[in-house]
């Protein structure tokens, strides 16, 4: 009979809708959201580098007999202490009582540092299971683990597991609903700490019992260890729960608290100090009675390879070659799809044409319709999407196989000389692909300062469509040396965020340097089957579907803005009168009116630039295949008015939606203004700089 059932009338209706809830576990990197994917079969991101999931993602699993469960898959974290944001959500949903049972996701190549979370978990609750994963690492390592011993040293089931592989997935989960429904029996031990800690629980632990007066059943050593540890966002947690506690009469709680921290004083230490080394040595202790670690099989892969990839003096070429292969193969193998896709849509664009004209479609409709968001969203599709696909396969390859982290650590050096640090890096290295997985990406910069600085610059990153654009303009315009052209772009937009981020550091993001601390993981061997499911779904697809909708509307404007008032000359039109009003602001820049409102109308997609100029330059009134303008532009645009524009096309301001974005993970709409204002302003200083550069250094060669 479950749990469920033992209550009466009331509690097998309860049984028919609420669920057992099984939480996630780990330290960041452990396998966690493979597991969480492999047991529900929803696409969490999955990467070979930590803190992928920097909030608790949930889904459903399914049990041999029929039953499903709730799977809440909680950020990495390697402790819980409530002071990262990730720390916080996992203690926060851990305290408030939802899981029945935890799962534990644990290293066995490194079970040491992972059985410090285990220990912790079990001040919280009894009711949990570990999960041994990288199990096969291990054995490839030498390292063998008696997991029936740390069984009877843990008190708590352990199960042997390999995620990637599936073996064991499905035993930790029935494992972890047996132990919730009590099938099965857990005598977990209970960390023991030295005298001065243990001393103060005596007095502290039951001062919380009569506190809360029977609200909570467990959790109070947790509670008390946070607060011997000086934790406030504890202490704020109590006070929530009741406003007497701060009441300073005897035996109240921050009186108790003081003395400990006296006493702990007097013996020249400290309590956290003193917490921390007591869970580490026990630890240690577990672990050094479970493992034996013999000669390993083979070479040592990760070893060989980081002595090359982060070397002194190799890794920062390295680095950039990296890159560069990835932009090699972004571009040359976007080339016939992204041709084959435009021949689509030009097909597409004539039945559509012979539709509307069979139904007798009013013009302005048809054109609004056809050739305004249909076009329009045809020849973003065509653009942006083979370049995104590719990019995110390949950097998803970089991901899985653990060179992200080597590149983010690499770099970090540079990074933090400018107020920043190497986790800046992983954001940007997105944002290449699309800015909008570039602003999430930097979810997991643990500083909120720094965290901030990368929304703010992730847009300074030339995005996949804007290179669909920087390509065929470099090549036409700049023929055998559009190679050079390029790498001077790449350049350029990572001293813009450099440089961006060095003036957000010094001026309304001051503060001080934050600690970069990022572990290096093992090199794996990728996943192809998870790395094409997750990149082409979760990355590709989902990001261009947003953008499209965005565009759509836009694009339809762009058509009537092109088209009204009705037969009159271009410059008679509303797009007309923009590049006569726009031509005086961009002047100064070197820049012309048809070239800032081909901007203008690149904002909801940057894929639209080309045929924008197209319009803007007045030959012609539709997003259509811009053949047109590619043989005006070469014949009328100078060398350096080319590239002034193409610096400034590739900084000045991302698509719409990103905006929507910055706002969301900034937390407040006025980032995402000011993140605008900020990225116009460094896209302007620098086209001038390179602008009047290039007129100093023509009159100095003449």
């Amino acid at each position: 009979m479950s749990r469920w059932q033992s209550q009466g009338d009331e509690s097998k209706m309860g049984e028919a809708t609420k669920r057992i809830t099984i939480a996630l576990l780990g330290n960041p990197n452990t396998g966690k959201s493979t597991l969480f994917n492999d047991l529900t079969g929803l696409r969490q991101h999955v990467g070979n580098w930590p803190g992928k999931t920097v909030e608790k993602a949930e889904g459903r699993a399914k049990l041999s007999d029929g039953r499903t469960v709730r799977i809440v898959d909680l950020p990495g974290t390697y402790a819980l202490h409530a002071e990262s944001p990730e720390e916080r959500i996992a203690c926060e949903f851990l305290l408030n009582g939802e899981a029945d049972a935890v799962i534990v996701v644990t290293d066995a190549t490194n079970l040491t540092r992972n059985l410090y979370l285990v220990l912790q978990s079990l001040e919280l609750t009894e009711k949990v299971v570990v999960a041994l994963n990288f199990m096969d690492e291990a054995e490839a390592k030498g390292i063998s683990i008696d997991t029936q011993k740390l069984c009877q040293l843990l008190g708590i089931p352990v199960v042997p597991m390999v995620a990637v592989r599936g073996y064991g997935v499905q035993e930790a989960l029935e494992t972890a609903v047996k132990v919730a429904e009590g099938k099965i029996a857990v005598r977990p031990i209970e960390p023991r700490y030295g005298l001065l800690v243990e001393n103060c629980l005596q007095k502290l632990v039951p001062l919380l019992h009569r506190l809360w007066n029977g609200k909570r059943q467990n959790g109070h050593r947790w509670f008390a260890l946070r607060l011997l540890e000086g934790d406030e966002l504890a202490l704020s947690w109590l006070t929530q729960m009741d406003d007497s506690l701060l009441v300073p009469h005897p035996p109240s709680l921050v009186p108790l608290l003081n003395d400990c921290k006296r006493e702990a004083e007097g013996w020249g230490t400290s309590l956290d100090l003193e917490i921390a080394r007591s869970l580490h040595e026990q630890a240690e202790k577990i672990a050094s009675e479970v493992m034996v670690k013999t000669k390993s099989k083979g070479w040592d892969l990760t070893q060989m390879l980081d002595n090359l990839l982060t070397h002194r003096w190799l890794a920062f070429p390295m680095t950039l070659a990296i890159f560069g292969l990835i932009f090699w193969l972004t571009a040359v193998g976007a080339n016939k799809p992204s041709a084959l896709l435009e021949e689509g849509i030009s097909w597409l664009m004539v039945q559509a044409r012979q539709f509307a004209t069979a139904i007798r479609l009013p013009w302005w409709l048809k054109g609004v319709l056809i050739d305004g968001v249909l076009l329009g969203v045809g020849s973003v599709f065509a653009v942006m999407f083979p370049p995104m696909l590719i990019f995110y396969v390949l950097y998803a390859l970089l991901e899985d196989f653990g060179l992200v982290p080597r590149i983010a650590f690499n770099l970090d050096k540079l990074m933090q000389k400018v107020g920043s640090q190497g986790k800046h890096c992983l954001s940007c290295m997105v944002s290449y692909g699309c800015n909008i997985p570039g602003v999430l990406a930097t979810r997991v910069i643990e500083d909120p300062r720094v965290r901030l600085i990368a929304i703010l610059t992730a847009a300074l990153n030339p995005c996949n469509g804007r290179w669909g654009n920087l390509l065929p303009l470099s090549l036409l315009l700049f023929g055998k040396w559009s190679p050079l052209v390029l790498v001077a772009l790449i350049a350029t937009s990572f001293t813009s965020v450099l440089f961006g981020s060095w003036i957000l550091s010094r001026t309304i993001l001051k503060g001080e340097a934050s600690l970069f601390v990022l572990e290096l993981p093992p090199y794996r061997k990728p996943s192809f089957r998870k790395i094409i499911v997750n990149t082409v779904w979760e990355r590709a697809v989902q990001t261009q579907y947003r953008a499209l909708l965005v565009a759509a509307p836009f694009c339809a404007l762009i058509w009537l803005l092109s088209n009204l008032p009705v037969n009159t000359e271009f410059e008679q039109t509303v797009t007309g009168h923009l590049v006569a009003w726009l031509g005086v602001v961009g002047k100064p820049l070197g820049l012309d009116g048809s070239m800032l409102t081909a901007c203008l109308f690149a904002l909801p997609a940057k894929e639209i630039a080309l045929a924008s100029l197209a319009i803007t330059y007045g030959l012609q009134r539709t997003l259509d295949e811009p053949a047109t303008v590619l043989n005006f532009l070469r014949e009328n645009w100078m060398p350096l008015q080319a590239f002034t524009f193409l610096v400034f096309y590739s900084l000045y301001l991302p698509c719409a939606y990103t905006f929507f974005v910055q706002a969301k993970e900034a937390g407040h709409w006025k980032w995402a203004a000011f993140a605008g204002v900020f990225q116009l302003a460094i896209a302007i200083l620098f086209t001038a700089a390179v602008h009047y550069s290039g007129l100093l250094l023509m009159a100095a060669i003449r």
